[in-house]
């Protein structure tokens, strides 16, 4: 008779399989939700994804393996229901967390990670957020539901403690060696990582496991800096590097020479718009209806038609904004971290009387209205608190009620004024305010095609409308105060959005992220009316130093911003996808995205075999430049 040397609970066996069928399952819904067209779906990346659900079923449920067969050997009571809470506790988040990776995924095409965590502050902003724009009480009720049906199932399979499986010296040593492989992912001399994922290409993030992702995001680079910050040297090295390939001339040095288009003593209002992305407007793709008022503006306007947003994100568009630089910090927001920031911005140097910036949320989103007060010191932050108006969402009032209050604010000004209107409706949970029809916004009814445009829902595509009707009105009102003729409006998204941008601009805006990075740019004055369109490379970094130019004013914090008008030596552009870890360079002679693996780039995708070796060179030089001057 056989000998009997390993006891394995069923318990521990029913739980692995409960927790591998939820991962596949979850993954199945992920795949197939999306259009594949936008994520290129393949079945190696799907079977990837399998070995890291094998994976981390075996992990999570060793505490089962173990608890089980302590309880089975002493018999202990308190053991099994300190097990017993466990096996529920375990099947709770996982639910939980799959819910949050599919909808995180939907969001950003990024798999949950530990940037969450800057989407959720300040928390009951975020909490506001995620209630309004999704059926949230329908969630908790399913997954209730399913939870209970599921720990009833594993109680009914599963059985006692006692159930469970003997092996032999021989077995035992084949289940260990297959336990092994679960873990290890692959028989190969290195485990299976993050890394591997992307390693048929840049739609990975199908193939990663949110806890994988979750897990190993804990650890990345925020730590990594390749060149020491305490190296004063090698930040002036690394910094005329970068000013030589921007625009060949000293990053912190401005001429001063530069043609004055507008009396010196002019306002500024910057609106920058949110998610403005150029696909899904009229400017982008004029078969659309979408932005009709944007689309009229700019036949009277100077229109940069390739402006790229360094990042995807709002608080790091404010951010590039005021510093003039990216924000290269993987996890957390740069816009957080500025209390060890030595430099002001060029905001601070430039001849304006009052700095405004207006929201209608809380101003204490993301930190930045301590970071604006750091940067500029005389600002004036006015936020839905501050700003009469019925709050409509969890950001406050309405893009339309802010922007005539802006106006309000605007017109009671006598001295030239440099203001930011930062609008928040075209954005979830698309709220459109009941007051919108009274004032004369028509809701239509969108193409049938409507996500092969890019829209994700009517919802978005109405929004985005409404957005267009807003600054029409904005514009309406200012007309009739005095200080219009003696501004510069500019109007800018602070970033793009996922979504299918072929219809507009091919498949590469999808393939290099382009989507997402790619805004409208207009300057607008209503006694010059440019009329022309300029492809110049651009970016929202370059505002400041280009106002700088119209003013005839050196600044000395103009970083790794351009005058538009006056410099456009601009050899290409440095931007980054933070959620998926990637960066990439765009030029005129094409674009170059890459995964960023351990201080390097790998798997780079190129536009054009021309620029192979050099593209990832400038973003990696870029990036560790960067890197070294921030906090």
């Amino acid at each position: 008779m056989r000998k009997k040397f390993i006891f394995i609970s069923q318990r521990f066996v029913w739980m692995s399989l409960i927790v591998w069928l939820l991962f596949t399952l979850s993954r199945l819904s992920l795949w197939y939700s999306l259009p594949s067209d936008s994520v290129g779906r393949t079945w190696h990346l799907f079977f990837t994804g399998v070995r890291f659900d094998l994976r981390w079923s075996v992990l999570l449920c060793i505490p089962v393996l173990v608890g089980s067969a302590t309880a089975s050997y002493t018999g202990s009571l308190r053991l099994k229901r300190i097990t017993n809470v466990y096996d529920h506790l375990l099947i709770a988040s996982l639910l939980v967390l799959l819910v949050i990776d599919y909808f995180y995924f939907r969001y950003t095409y990024a798999r949950l990670n530990f940037s969450i965590l800057e989407l959720m502050r300040p928390f009951p902003v975020a909490l506001k957020m995620m209630w309004q724009s999704y059926p949230a009480g329908w969630l908790i009720a399913m997954l209730v539901l399913i939870h209970l049906t599921l720990t009833r199932a594993f109680h009914q399979l599963a059985g006692n403690f006692q159930k469970g499986y003997h092996f032999n010296l021989l077995q035992g040593f084949m289940l260990l060696l297959l336990t092994f492989y679960a873990v290890w992912g692959t028989w190969k001399k290195y485990p299976l990582t993050w890394s591997d994922a992307y390693a048929h290409g840049q739609n990975g993030a199908l193939a990663l496991n949110p806890a994988e992702s979750l897990f190993y995001s804990l650890f990345y680079g925020e730590n990594e800096h390749p060149v020491p910050v305490s190296n004063t040297d090698s930040i002036r090295y690394q910094s005329q590097f970068v000013a030589d390939t921007v625009r060949g001339k000293r990053m912190d040095e401005f001429s001063g020479d530069f043609k004055r288009l507008v009396n010196k003593d002019f306002n500024v209002v910057i609106l920058l718009a949110e998610s403005l992305a150029s696909y899904k407007t009229s400017l982008g793709n004029p078969a659309l209806t979408t932005t009709p008022f944007l689309k009229n503006l700019s036949e009277q306007s100077l229109w940069f038609t390739h402006c790229f947003s360094p990042h995807y994100g709002t608080a790091r568009a404010v951010w590039n904004l005021y510093s003039g630089t990216p924000d290269v910090n993987w996890k957390s927001l740069a816009t957080h971290r500025i209390p060890k920031q030595p430099y002001p911005s060029a905001a601070s140097e430039l001849p304006f009387h009052s700095n405004f910036y207006l929201l209608g949320g809380e101003g204490n989103w993301a930190d930045i209205k301590g970071y604006l007060h750091h940067v500029v010191p005389d600002i004036q932050v006015l936020d839905g608190s501050d700003l009469p108006g019925e709050r409509t969402s969890v950001w406050g009032i309405d893009d339309d009620a802010l922007l005539q209050e802006s106006n309000n604010v605007f017109s009671q000004q006598r001295k030239p004024f440099f203001a930011v209107v930062q609008t928040s409706g075209n954005h979830r949970p698309y709220t459109i305010p009941s007051s919108a029809q009274q004032n004369g916004f028509v809701l239509e009814s969108p193409p049938s095609n409507i996500e092969n445009l890019g829209f994700e829902s009517v919802a978005e595509w109405q929004s985005l409308r409404y957005l267009d009707f807003c600054l029409n009105r904005f514009f309406q009102s200012a007309q009739k105060e005095n200080y219009y003729n003696q501004t510069l409006f500019i109007i800018v998204g602070d970033h793009g959005t996922y979504g299918n941008a072929a219809a507009a601009f091919g498949t590469n805006w999808n393939r290099y992220e382009l989507r997402m990075l790619h805004v409208p740019l207009l300057f607008f004055q209503p006694q010059l009316k440019w009329r022309q369109k300029d492809s110049v490379l651009c970016s929202i970094m370059d505002l400041l130093p280009t106002i700088a130019g119209l003013k005839n004013q050196t600044i000395r914090y103009g970083r790794g911003g351009v005058d538009l008008l006056g410099d456009t030596s601009r050899k290409g552009l440095f931007f980054m996808i933070h959620d998926t870890y990637k960066m990439g360079w765009i030029s005129n002679d094409g674009y170059c995205i890459a995964n960023f693996v351990n201080s390097g780039l790998k798997y780079p995708v190129y536009s054009r075999p021309t620029i192979r070796g050099v593209s990832d060179s400038l973003a990696l030089s870029f990036y560790r430049t960067y890197k070294a001057m921030h906090p």
